[in-house]
């Protein structure tokens, strides 16, 4: 296992943490296309030399209906069950479901009742294994990585295409029909329910994906959404490559009929024709499909397919006119092995660009709606159409033929209108600033002109977003871009340029740089443009940049460039020039000098130069203190980790103070850790730092802050839970049982403060003492809740907690519904007495029951109060 997992990182440049994974699912994609391949020989097969050709639409019917059906059942019971549990449940209904067609096959022969709902059910299979699988890898990979592995994984099922495609021949032979390929069948998809079991147990809270971190961008009301001309097209034309696709193929099945005699026969055969599509495919991915889509784009992806096949039926036409059987078989093959290559790798990827326009929201309705509701129309009216032609009318193929040809003119159409629409489209979502170059699924040639033409846009805004797109897609010409871009009217534009050449390090934007100094007005751009030369000319820029220091009448923003900049890239000179000037400005008396010093400070941003911050950190002046606490978080020495501390209780710096710490990352989380557990620390201050940790999140910061989950303070250990939770920590199964632990503990506390309450009595002058003993029952379970976050869905836990704190019944009632469907019995038993709509005597009752309390009188109690 480990030498072929070091074999695909090498071929296919997998990075670490990605191997593992990558393996599982690509070892799960060839035992789902074992399954696969054997399951469409025999059924094909079997139905050819048991049926009429003329039969096939009825199963093109039947197939689309069954189809819908599951999908309507599966976009119902989705959000109702665990996501493991449900796919574990479908791949394992597969699998019985093929033992009980091997079993109905084998005793009760190929009876055509049978063969018919065999090859029926491949197409609900091939619908089923296909969203299990693709869902998983999904869940598994992220946007960027899936664009790098999704076809390394997606090869296994074309691998085993192939050696499934070229050992039917022999295995038919071998076993004594096609009936006995269902065999090899079921053996691949109880390879693939074993490794989905493992894969699922392996990569648990990989899977596991937090409902909160969901998309929550709102797209349009369904009314509108299905009025939208776009989708309109999207649909229309999906429409028609479901009606080519079924055309074809029934013409393609008819010559295979017509060519062999028997089972034996046909299935070879399809294991051939699928081996060979195998070996094209798999070479295409390595070689050829991504170069293309990049190449010639979404025009190609939408018109390869209608035109191939509009050629293929053009000349399967021409090849009937001399009545030749072989030339029609060899153009149909040729056309339909075409069809299926072309379909797979280049316009099935081309349908998901098309998507990238929608808000994100939108995006999943577009999909649903060409995939479970649009497709499976189509191929039921294309198959109702197939049936009425060659049942009442002729079973000539030329007739087929002759519709495959009108439909693919149609379909090229609609192809090359759709595709026009899509550069409006995304032109529009580019204004909207919907899109990233994350969301880009390739860096396909009518997605970047549309980006270019985005950086003519008046709106600056837009033009922004285009450049950020096209460095996250590592565009190669956005240099020049860049450079022609710095004459671009709008100061933030300018701005915004600038940064990016310099964090680039664009050295031949150097000149124009100089150039635009020449005419610039604004200070802001010019400070950043000194900035950018000294970046991307270094020590040559020295004397112009240092000019502007000498002159006194620049600007503060141009003279906090220039130093920024020499202190950064001016070499010796640069740093000894700029440093005395640096050094002055924080000796001044004046308060503007010392701050616009704590600028420059914090835009050079090395760590070394922290000393002068230290005494910035302590000056008189509020705005100073502001400037260099913002400068301290871009410095990151932990050196300044105490002063900035101390500013936390200054209300007025206290929020940016806040920031900066923040804005050091997991590097500072170890003295954080210090300073929370120095003996004299504040309880306002552990606070603040478990607030920080939490938001700065991380491995590290989960490790620490478990470190403080037996806190002996109860207000804080309230907060170290609450951050826990925000920043997504799930228990392992060996820690699941620590968790019940501290669950009975927070239960075992609650039980002690509601037997004070019954001993103490509810007379009026304690009121105020029950008031605050029930408080501290309420932060019992709300730690309670915060423990069951680490092992349950927390977003189903803590809407939970909400509905049981809220005003309705029926949303606590519904809330203790939830629980008792989620929670084992002995938790439920432990918790529900606690949080059940009791009187406090009723709750206190049943809890002693589980921790036993001693009865005391009011006085002992509050003397026990107090001790404790």
């Amino acid at each position: 296992m480990k030498r072929v997992k070091n074999t695909l990182a090498i071929i296919f440049k997998i990075r670490p943490g990605e191997d593992l994974p990558t393996l599982m699912l690509f070892i799960l994609s060839f035992f789902t296309g074992v399954s696969l391949v054997f399951l469409e020989t025999s059924s094909y097969a079997l139905f050819l030399s048991s049926f009429n050709i003329g039969d096939l639409p009825i199963v093109y019917i039947i197939s689309a209906i069954i189809t819908a059906i599951f999908g309507f059942i599966y976009s119902e019971i989705e959000d109702k069950f665990a996501f493991s549990k449900l796919f574990i449940s479908l791949t394992s209904m597969i699998l019985g479901s093929l033992l009980l067609f091997y079993g109905g096959l084998i005793w009760l022969g190929p009876q055509k009742w049978v063969v018919m709902a065999l090859i029926i059910w491949y197409s609900v299979v091939l619908t089923l294994t296909g969203l299990v699988f693709w869902s998983l890898a999904n869940r598994l990979l992220n946007v960027r990585q899936g664009k790098r592995l999704f076809g390394v994984i997606g090869s296994g099922e074309i691998i085993a295409g192939i050696l499934g495609g070229f050992s039917v021949q022999f295995l038919v032979k071998l076993i004594g029909g096609a009936a006995h390929l269902l065999l090899f069948s079921v053996m691949g998809m109880a390879g693939s329910l074993i490794l989905l079991i493992y894969t699922m147990k392996k990569f648990k809270k990989r899977i596991q994906i937090s409902l909160d971190e969901e998309d929550e961008v709102k797209g349009e009301k369904d009314h509108d959404f299905f009025k939208n001309n776009y989708l309109l097209l999207i649909l229309g034309t999906a429409a028609l490559s479901v009606f080519g696709y079924y055309i074809l193929d029934f013409v393609f099945y008819n010559q295979v009929e017509a060519a062999y005699v028997n089972e034996n026969a046909i299935a070879g055969f399809i294991g051939m024709f699928i081996g060979a599509i195998g070996i094209v495919n798999l070479m295409g991915n390595a070689f050829f499909h991504s170069r293309l889509i990049e190449r010639y784009g979404l025009s190609l992806g939408l018109l390869i397919v209608p035109v191939v096949v509009f050629l293929g039926s053009v000349a399967s036409l021409v090849a009937n006119i001399p009545n030749s059987a072989k030339a029609l078989l060899f153009v149909v093959i040729l056309t339909k092995a075409l069809d299926e290559i072309c379909r797979t790798s280049i316009e099935e990827p081309s349908f998901k660009i098309l998507h990238q326009p929608f808000p994100p929201s939108d995006r999943v309705k577009a999909q649903t709606a060409q995939q479970a509701i649009t497709e499976p129309i189509a191929s039921a009216v294309i198959g109702a159409f197939l049936l009425i032609l060659t049942r009442f009318f002729s079973t000539n193929i030329i007739y087929p033929l002759w519709i495959l040809a009108i439909v693919t003119i149609i379909w090229i159409v609609s192809a090359v209108l759709l595709r026009q629409e899509y550069t409006k489209a995304l032109t529009r979502a580019l204004a909207k600033r919907r899109l990233s170059g994350k969301a880009l699924a390739l860096a396909d040639k009518s997605s970047i002109e549309v980006l270019e033409k985005g950086l003519k846009s008046d709106i600056p805004g837009e033009v922004i977003n285009c450049l950020n797109m096209m460095e996250e897609i590592e565009y190669e010409p956005l240099e020049s871009f860049l450079i022609d871009l710095l004459n671009h009217p709008d100061p933030d534009v300018r701005c915004h340029v600038l940064e990016k050449i310099g964090k680039l390090g664009i050295e031949g934007a150097a000149d124009a740089i100089a150039a635009r100094l020449e005419t610039e007005e604004v200070p802001k751009v010019i400070g950043i443009a000194l900035r950018t030369l000294c970046a991307v000319s270094e020590t040559d820029a020295f004397e112009l940049v240092f000019s502007y220091l000498e002159d006194p009448a620049m600007s503060p923003e141009i003279k906090r460039g220039a130093m920024a900049g020499l202190l950064q890239n001016g070499g010796i000179d640069g740093i000894l020039s700029a440093g005395s000037k640096l050094n002055v400005l924080l000796e001044s008396e004046k308060s503007e000098e010392r701050k616009l010093a704590a600028h420059v400070l914090g835009e050079v941003g090395i760590s070394s130069f922290y000393r002068p911050l230290l005494k910035l950190l302590k000056d008189r002046d509020i705005e100073v203190k502001s400037a260099a606490i913002t400068a301290s978080g871009k410095l990151k020495n932990p050196r300044l980790l105490p002063l900035l501390l101390k500013n936390f209780t200054v209300p007025e710096l206290s929020r940016v103070a806040v920031s900066a710490v923040i804005a050091f990352g997991e590097e500072i989380l170890p003295y954080l850790e210090s300073a929370f557990d120095e003996e004299n620390q504040t309880r306002q201050m552990r606070i603040k730092i478990i607030r920080i940790i939490g938001r700065i999140g991380g491995k590290k910061a989960i490790e620490i802050l478990k470190r403080k989950m037996d806190f002996w303070e109860e207000d804080i250990r309230s907060y170290v839970l609450s951050a826990l939770v925000a920043i997504h920590y799930r228990a392992d199964m060996e820690e699941i049982p620590a968790i019940h632990e501290k669950i009975r503990q927070e239960v075992s506390d609650a039980t002690w403060t509601l037997s004070v309450i019954m001993d103490i009595g509810d007379d009026e002058d304690v009121a105020l003492l029950i008031k605050a003993l029930k408080s501290e029952v309420e932060k019992n379970k709300q730690r309670i809740f915060s423990l069951l976050a680490m092992i349950y869905p927390a977003k189903t836990i803590i809407q939970t907690q909400l509905n049981l704190a809220g005003q309705s019944k029926d949303h606590r009632a519904n809330a203790l519904e939830v629980l008792d469907n989620i929670l084992p019995s002995d938790l439920k038993e432990t918790i529900f007495p606690l949080i059940d709509e009791l009187p406090w005597a009723q709750r206190h009752a049943r809890l002693i029951r589980l921790f036993p309390q001693k009865r005391m009188n009011r006085h002992n109690r509050l003397r026990e109060i107090l001790e404790r």
